[in-house]
């Protein structure tokens, strides 16, 4: 492994981080979403979770995505990570 040097690296404290992931039933092909937001320093902001229904894997993990960054938005963060 290399050394990380963070020395005057500032953070960028309006940045919130969005984990979000999609889950799928393979038998019945219903679907899920979710996601938790944080701040810079790891605290909780909020979470979410819905049952999609009828799709494919890649449809749910879009729908946490998008469902995700809609949240965000609309609770006035501009600043966003996803993973």
């Amino acid at each position: 492994m290399f050394p990380l040097d963070v020395e005057g690296l500032e953070l960028d404290h309006d940045r919130v981080k969005c984990n979000v992931d999609g889950s799928y039933f393979k038998s019945t092909r219903d679907a899920a979403c979710g996601g938790v937001a944080r701040d810079t320093s790891g605290n909780f902001l909020f979470s979410f979770c819905h049952r999609i229904g009828c799709c494919e894997i890649i449809q749910s993990e879009h729908r946490g995505i998008v469902d995700g960054l809609e949240m965000l938005w609309e609770k006035g963060f501009r600043k966003v990570t996803i993973e």
